[in-house]
């Protein structure tokens, strides 16, 4: 606390006490008062200002009582994401990574909560098993020290955290995986047994490299000769679909070969006819992969969950273990492979830089080496 003492003319003096380190910063207390002289002004002075630090030092437990409990900052901080308009999909997320804070940490007073408090919780989701009876990545841990250090950081925002521990704490290594495409062998092999209405969506995916939200986002206005125009993303959060901007919000366009055209082109005329047969037209803004059965007109696109789980399904009755969205890493690679720009690459897929392209892609990147070898031999 800073104490100014002020002669305010005649008999009148006045004190005043900081709440702070600083002169102005914080708040103020000020008390004016009247004395004969300046010895009685000292006299008198001191005892106001020792009245005034009671009186802060009270408020001061008062209100650090007040900052609430790790719970209660969740629970705030949830409801803040959710009037800030997050995704569907992040909100649906965002609770089960909540609830194990609150279960863990949930009791003890925000403003009392160390470094090594949330160090112990890192070590119980690492005994904690998942799902699938397997033990909680290190990936998964880190996404836990990422939404409670935004708890966190928001908390001191809201002034109810004076500094928060997480600067502090070690840092769960949120590395992923190395990429491991489909080989060129196993692709084909799984491609070749797959029924048509199955067949089709993979080969635009894998094709085009499109995020799973953005394949079936696809309407038919945003198909052109040789090309998809990228600008919706349908994500599914339990059984209901919601349309928002692809990712980083960039809309793009990207070449397609020919043998998708034509695909392509086929599909939209059994589409037409399924809708003429029920006495409909398409809709103009008819979905590329459209559930008719849903409505016939083709608004209505099939749940991307769907194409997920039956080629989950597929890959296992093989002996193959390949993801939707390894279908994407596949297409980006086999691109880099054959010498296609990074920055091209980059653009197609939907990044934000060059960099993420290339560190995503790294062992694509390093695999170009001998094309550059032959390139600077000749």
């Amino acid at each position: 606390m800073t104490v100014v003492a002020e002669h305010l003319g005649a008999d009148r003096y006045r004190i005043r006490v900081y709440a702070g380190t600083v002169r102005g910063k914080g708040r103020q207390k000020s008390r004016t008062f009247r004395a004969a002289n300046q010895r009685e002004a000292n006299r008198a002075g001191a005892a106001i200002e020792a009245a005034i630090r009671d009186e802060i030092a009270d408020e001061q437990a008062v209100n650090a009582s007040r900052k609430g409990t790790v719970a209660e900052l969740v629970d705030e901080w949830y409801a803040y994401q959710v009037d800030l308009g997050r995704s569907p999909k992040t909100l649906n997320r965002l609770p089960v990574m909540c609830n194990r804070i609150k279960a863990e940490l949930g009791r003890t007073q925000v403003n009392k909560l160390t470094a090594k408090q949330i160090d112990n919780f890192y070590g119980t989701l690492r005994k904690t098993t998942t799902n699938r009876k397997k033990p909680m990545s290190e990936s998964t841990i880190h996404h836990h020290h990422r939404v409670l250090r935004s708890i966190l950081r928001q908390g001191e925002k809201w002034d109810m955290v004076d500094r928060s521990p997480h600067s502090k704490v070690n840092v769960p290594d949120g590395r992923t995986a190395e990429i491991a495409p489909p080989s060129d062998v196993d692709l084909e092999r799984l491609l070749a047994a797959l029924p048509a209405h199955v067949l089709l969506p993979i080969m635009v995916d894998a094709r085009s490299g499109l995020r799973r939200g953005e394949l079936f986002g696809l309407r038919w206005i945003d198909v052109a000769p040789g090309e998809l125009h990228v600008r919706n993303n349908t994500i599914q959060v339990g059984s209901v679909l919601h349309d928002k901007e692809p990712k980083g919000k960039r809309a793009r366009k990207i070449p397609i070969p020919v043998v998708l055209d034509s695909a392509l082109g086929a599909h939209r005329e059994h589409l037409e006819r399924t809708a003429e047969a029920l006495g409909v037209e398409l809709a103009p803004n008819a979905r590329v992969f459209a559930d008719m059965e849903a409505d016939p007109t083709g608004v209505v696109p099939m749940k991307p969950d769907w194409l997920s789980q039956y080629w989950a399904r597929h890959c296992a009755k093989h002996g193959v273990k390949v993801r939707v969205h390894d279908l994407r890493h596949w297409c980006a690679t086999r691109l880099i492979a054959d010498g296609v720009p990074i920055p091209v690459v980059q653009a197609m897929l939907g990044h934000a830089q060059p960099s993420t392209t290339m560190n995503i892609y790294v062992h694509a990147v390093s695999g170009s080496e001998e094309l550059v070898r032959k390139s600077l031999g000749r």
